[in-house]
């Protein structure tokens, strides 16, 4: 659109030089063709402004388009991530909640296991009221049999045992924990 201009610029200058020294014929018919020329020129320019008004209005409303599309889908996805988010908030309320009740089991059989390991010491053969089974002895009380040496050693290996099981399970399969 710039070289148009120019080139009326261009054109209006030369006919205003042709105007005062316009002496021939020939130089009539060129600046008749000259005139033509410029008419010409000024209604391209005129046909242009106006196209190019119409491609503004159309790229705006392109432009409004995809903004709209743009706002749909980012509501869309913002949707999405809340029922998402609602979800994620739930699962960790009810693991909370799981972690409370464990926390509560735990610490009520940590409050009956002593009680436990007394009772079944008591009721085994291991301990005895009474008379000592020596019947010379007239002592009265409670008395530990030769194998009350068993419970603490079969224990201990019997922890030792659980431990290096679950230790080897963890080392092989650290995934699946």
């Amino acid at each position: 659109m710039s070289k148009l201009r120019r080139d009326q610029v261009v054109l209006s200058s030369h006919l205003d030089i042709l105007d005062r020294h316009a002496t021939e014929l020939a130089v009539g018919s060129i600046q008749a063709y000259l005139r033509n020329h410029k008419r010409c020129i000024e209604k391209l320019l005129k046909d242009s402004e106006g196209v190019s008004q119409v491609l503004i209005q159309i790229l705006n409303h392109r432009n409004d388009e995809i903004l709209i599309r743009t706002q749909a889908n980012t509501q869309q996805m913002s949707e999405e991530n809340s029922i998402g988010t609602r979800s994620v908030v739930m699962i960790l309320e009810n693991s909370q909640r799981d972690t409370k009740m464990v926390k509560v089991l735990t610490i009520v059989a940590m409050l009956y296991l002593p009680a436990s390991l007394v009772a079944s010491i008591f009721s085994s053969n291991l301990v005895q009221f009474g008379s000592q089974p020596n019947p010379q002895s007239h002592n009265e009380g409670v008395y530990v049999a030769k194998e009350f040496w068993l419970l603490p050693a079969v224990s201990l290996g019997l922890l030792v045992v659980t431990f290096g099981l679950t230790h080897g399970l963890l080392r092989a399969y650290p995934s699946a924990w």
